[in-house]
């Protein structure tokens, strides 16, 4: 009877243990996906900013021929 008495505080204390894991491991898979979501929005405003700047200097180019 003893023994079992022992055994049952180190299953306690390794279910306690294995729930804090699993807390910190669903912690950062969140902090991943959240960093994995904020690049792919860099990402897409990059794609934005080429496209933009192109029609910046195209409606340079044409802003400048009509002052001529």
């Amino acid at each position: 009877m003893a023994t079992v008495t022992e055994i049952a505080p180190t299953a306690l204390e390794q279910e306690k243990d294995l729930y804090k894991l699993e807390e910190r491991m669903h912690f950062l898979l969140y902090q991943i996906a959240e960093c994995d979501r904020i690049l792919r929005q860099a990402r897409e405003m990059e794609e934005k900013l080429v496209v933009l700047r192109q029609e910046l200097a195209r409606l340079a180019k044409e802003y400048v021929t009509l002052e001529e």
